[in-house]
């Protein structure tokens, strides 16, 4: 089965939402995408870099941390980038999937 990307940073649009209200929707989000796509929480994976992060982090089956997160959610997760939140961290998830997937273009032959 291919990889299915679901990326909701649309979420992050309304700048004056708070961030606790902004991740209790994100939860939200990985429940429907569970229902409507039968890709279940443990088969997803999710960034964060604070607290708040913590409860999707807990619920997904691969949690990452920017380099910079907070103590916490460095110890929550599986695997942490090197890079900061903002300095190519997401870049560094992305890479990271596509070689354990095989699937990186170096080695594609591309």
């Amino acid at each position: 089965m291919g990889v299915q990307e679901f990326v909701f940073m649309g979420l992050f649009a309304e700048v004056e939402v708070r961030r606790d209200r902004v991740l209790k929707k994100m939860n939200e989000q990985v429940s429907k995408q569970d229902k409507k796509c039968g890709v279940a929480a443990a088969e997803c994976a999710y960034m964060g870099d604070d607290w708040p992060d913590l409860p999707v982090m807990a619920r997904v089956g691969f949690a990452a941390a920017v380099g910079d997160a907070a103590p916490e959610v460095r110890r929550a997760a599986h695997w942490i980038a090197q890079a900061d939140g903002g300095r190519g961290a997401v870049r560094a998830l992305a890479e990271y999937v596509l070689r354990c997937r095989q699937r990186h273009p170096g080695q594609l032959g591309v």
